[in-house]
């Protein structure tokens, strides 16, 4: 099956005619997970909700407690404002030498799709 989802390129990036280039299928469902995620609530003033609350943990121990957490954060929030995405998993792991988890998201899109695709990324204290 086909899809043809597209958004504009997450980094703005120029075309040869000037226009802004777009991302296509996995890359734009891919910079909609990143939106969500690193979206606060509030932060959108025609939809306040939009968004994850990640940067509540990040003051919070480094233990699977937290982890847990913020692995039904990162659930809750894509399943609510991306209908596109089929989560197939989220681990968060808590690394307390380096005190910050490290996050890898395994996603489809669509019911129907064979084509998985995972986003990692370390959410830590600056």
């Amino acid at each position: 099956m086909d899809y043809v989802y597209s958004d504009f390129n997450i980094k703005l990036k120029k075309q040869a005619d000037g226009d802004i280039q777009k991302d296509i299928d996995f890359a734009a469902v891919k910079n909609s997970i990143v939106n969500i995620l690193s979206t606060t609530p509030g932060e959108r003033r025609m939809n306040p909700n939009f968004g994850s609350s990640l940067t509540r943990y990040l003051f919070e121990p480094v233990n699977d407690i937290t982890a847990n957490k913020i692995g039904n954060e990162i659930f809750d929030s894509i399943t609510r404002y991306d209908d596109r995405v089929v989560l197939n998993k989220v681990h968060v792991h808590s690394n307390h030498d380096k005190n910050q988890y490290e996050i890898v998201i395994d996603y489809s899109i669509g019911m129907n799709t064979e084509r998985n695709e995972t986003i990692s990324f370390v959410l830590k204290p600056i």
